[in-house]
């Protein structure tokens, strides 16, 4: 308690005599969070991936409506397919881009959850006059959640389920212990700026082996208090 205000006596001293000498601190919350996915497949995004590549898309453009045929042509970021017929990787640049991923989706410890959110980026080059140069034309995106139940822990190895699901439970999976793997991942302290007092959430890795799901991710969760020097133009 001596120590505590101590140091709030020091942080006063030290922002009375910063006013005096015409600058003010400024303090904020820097984000800790990072999330990697090394591998990642679920059978219902490829099945959405193959849905859209059946249909003809019709994409509005400035002054004429363009058709689209989509013809299993893309580029995947932090996605791998398992469907033979989606695992070519397209180099082209007008290939349509299909992207993957997630981020905290609640405030919640338990179920712990994380939104998973795929965008298909549809590249067009047929309208007239357009000299064969792509443009993202329009976008495509799917939401699944990904709720984690008994993380009590940073490392969140006291899990006891995995419920996977879209937003509205049409489409849920329940996994068990011997579904998904938790291990221990070093915290990464990373910041710029004057900063302090970390608070560590969650760092772990997370590993399902299962026939709808396949992923390997790197999550880590946290923030640190930081502060700036800020002009107050009073210089008397």
């Amino acid at each position: 308690m001596v120590a505590k205000l101590y140091h709030i006596l020091l942080c006063a001293v030290a922002l009375a005599l910063a006013a005096c000498n015409g600058y003010y601190y400024e303090y904020y919350t820097q984000t800790l969070n990072r999330y990697e996915l090394k591998v990642a497949n679920f059978v219902e995004l490829d099945s959405i991936i193959l849905r859209q590549d059946s249909l003809d898309v019709d994409l509005l453009h400035p002054d004429t409506i363009v058709k689209v045929s989509l013809k299993h042509d893309h580029r995947f970021r932090n996605y791998q397919p398992m469907d033979s017929t989606l695992l070519t990787n397209s180099d082209s640049a007008s290939a349509t881009m299909v992207t993957l991923s997630v981020n905290r989706a609640n405030s919640s410890a338990n179920p712990l959850s994380f939104e998973f959110k795929m965008d298909i980026e549809y590249a067009a080059t047929d309208y007239a006059g357009d000299d064969h140069i792509p443009y993202w034309s329009g976008v495509s995106t799917t939401r699944f959640y990904l709720d984690i139940f008994g993380c009590n822990d940073i490392n969140c190895e006291t899990a006891e389920k995995i419920v996977w699901h879209n937003g509205n439970y049409s489409n849920v999976l329940v996994l068990g212990p011997d579904d998904f793997k938790f291990s221990k991942k070093n915290f990464e302290q990373f910041y710029d700026g004057d900063c302090s007092d970390y608070t560590k959430e969650y760092s772990f890795n997370l590993k399902i082996d299962h026939p709808r799901i396949k992923l390997d991710a790197d999550i880590q969760q946290g923030y640190i208090e930081c502060r700036e020097i800020m002009s107050s133009g009073n210089w008397g």
